[in-house]
């Protein structure tokens, strides 16, 4: 067997800190001619070009990566998750952001085999002690949890009874939502432009 010789690592940092002050001298020496590069048509030109790359690559990278939504979005998410038969099922169209509310379109299997198209609005409360919590959902359509009449001023729309709300602000804080890894991408169709507005604060 053929022994290969063992690099001498102490020897070659040696010579390369012996390089070094040649190094520098011919960057000091050089210097007018890089700066007068860098400054110049050419300089403005490669300046560009880079410019032009990394904008392309910030493109591709956004629209690659699924925006996401918030809080409020999740507790809203999770809330429908909760009431509906087959979650596995749960597909969402579309979501409307408002300053306080939640609005999300979405299909679902019923528990007669039947295919939906539904909608559910969350709207929430600051509360001094326990952060925000969920104060009114409507949905579409009656449900179990629904009252059976049209809530007055919300047009063909069905208010959540009192008795849900309070157990899911029991059971379900904001902390807990975000905990379990909730999920939050927003459906395509928002994702085309429509912007996320700014976290309410509530006053």
């Amino acid at each position: 067997m053929v022994k290969v010789p063992k690099p001498d690592i102490k020897k070659k940092l040696q010579n390369l800190k012996g390089k070094i002050p040649a190094l520098i001298k011919k960057f000091k020496d050089n210097y007018p001619e890089i700066k007068r590069r860098a400054t110049g048509t050419e300089g403005i030109v490669y300046g560009a070009i880079l410019f032009t790359l990394l904008f392309v690559v910030v493109i591709i990278v956004q629209s690659c990566t699924p925006r996401k939504g918030d809080i409020l979005y999740a507790m809203c998410n999770e809330f429908l998750t909760l009431h509906i038969p087959f979650p596995t099922t749960l597909q969402k169209t579309e979501v409307e952001f408002y300053r306080r509310a939640r609005r999300i379109y979405y299909t679902h299997i019923d528990a007669y085999g039947t295919f939906q198209m539904e909608m559910i609005e969350c709207s929430f409360y600051q509360d001094p002690d326990k952060g925000v919590q969920l104060d009114r959902v409507f949905f579409n359509y009656i449900k179990d949890i629904t009252e059976t009449t049209r809530s007055p001023g919300k047009g063909r729309l069905y208010e959540v009874k009192k008795e849900f709300i309070d157990l899911f602000n029991i059971s379900r804080s904001p902390a807990a939502i975000v905990n379990s890894d909730p999920d939050l991408i927003i459906p395509d169709r928002l994702d085309q432009g429509e912007k996320i507005p700014p976290y309410p604060d509530f006053k």
